[in-house]
Formats: structure tokens, sequence, C-alpha cells
């Protein structure tokens, strides 16, 4: 599951991992409990075995009583059982890990109530890209939405100027070839919190009178 954290992380979305996400020493129940109660959807990995863990079963069920989003990855022969039985898995056997995290992602897309979550994630994701392949990434999902708000569109201008990875890098999807900066202030002003920048007025100033 670390490989998936960190495939995750690219996106700007933390994964809570029990075993390397608690801090030495914590209460690990309550930082399960705390990450069950605050999480804003779950990923269920799916293996053989996983319904005899006296917890799995527990946690999967909390999540799905709070109505969020909770897509599986199935990495075995195990189906999705109970509750969860209602849901088509995503199969993960022989795959790469990066495009499962894409189609999991595409799933969350979906899900209209972790829309402002989801946008937050990628545009810190965008803001930290490491290099051009990440930033593709992120776009494939960022340029779906028509949510973002005034200060998360600076902040896609400001990785457009600022991340040499974002600034240097053309949009693959683009016919022109064109570079990021062009595509991403094409986006924001596709937005529905964009308005256009009043020009400020200054006075007439001449060496002689006008008349």
């Amino acid at each position: 599951m670390s490989t998936y954290a960190a495939e995750f992380q690219k996106y700007g979305i933390e994964l809570f991992v029990a075993h390397d996400s608690i801090e030495p020493d914590a209460v690990w129940v309550d930082e399960i409990v705390q990450s069950l109660r605050t999480a804003h959807c779950g990923i269920v990995f799916l293996h053989d075995g996983f319904n005899a863990s006296g917890w799995c079963d527990q946690e999967v069920g909390w999540l799905l009583g709070r109505g969020i989003p909770v897509p599986v990855l199935k990495f075995g022969a195990t189906a999705p059982y109970g509750p969860l039985g209602f849901k088509q898995a995503i199969n993960v056997a022989g795959r790469y890990h990066e495009p499962v995290v894409e189609e999991t992602l595409n799933v969350l897309r979906n899900s209209p109530a972790i829309a402002p979550n989801l946008i937050e994630s990628l545009v810190v994701g965008l803001e930290r890209s490491p290099n051009f392949h990440t930033t593709d990434l992120i776009w494939m999902q960022l340029q779906a939405y028509r949510e973002l708000t005034t200060e998360q569109t600076e902040r896609v201008l400001q990785a457009a100027a600022g991340n040499s990875q974002v600034r240097n890098a053309s949009c693959p999807g683009d016919a022109m070839g064109r570079t990021y900066p062009v595509i991403l202030q094409e986006f924001v002003e596709s937005q529905a919190s964009y308005s256009v920048p009043v020009a400020e007025a200054r006075p007439w100033v001449t060496a002689q009178p006008p008349f």
C-alpha cells in the first residue's frame, strides 16, 4: 500500500496507511478512529484473506456508514461482499499502479460531495509537481472541473509561472502543442469564479495642456 500512497501523493492526496502514518508511541487505535471520522473518502485494498481480519470489515462499514466514496481495488480472487458487494471493483492484479490510481481518481471525480477536496489536492499537486509527467497526470484530472475558487485559480497561475515543471512543459493533449501557462490561463478563465480584471483608471498626464 505504501507504493499506492506515494502514487496518490503525486496528486496532492494524502493516504492514511496505518503502519506508515501513525507516529511512534501514538495510541494507534485513537489514530485509526480519528482517520475514519475525518477522511474525505476511503479506498479498500481487497486482498484474499481480507475478510479474515478483525478490523477491515469494521473499518469499511464505518466508512460506508458515513456515506463517503469508498472505491474498491481488487487484488485477488475475493470479490466485494456484504454492503461492499454492491460496488463494482477495480481489478488490480497484474497491473501497474499508475493506471490503477488514474482509474480510481476517475471514479472519485463522479462524487460531487468530495469535489472541493479533490480540487484542492490537485492544485497542491500542481504546485509541487516534480516533473513534466506528473504535471500531465494532474492536468488530466483537473481539466474537467469548473468549480475552482478565486484563490485556487490564483495558485494555479502561480504554479504555471513559478514551477518550472509546469511552466516549461507542453500539454500533450493540445493539438498546437501549447505550454501549460497558456493552457492554464484559458482554464482559469473558464471557471465560474473568474471575472475579467477591471483596467485601472489613470489620470491624463501630458507636458502640454490638452486644449
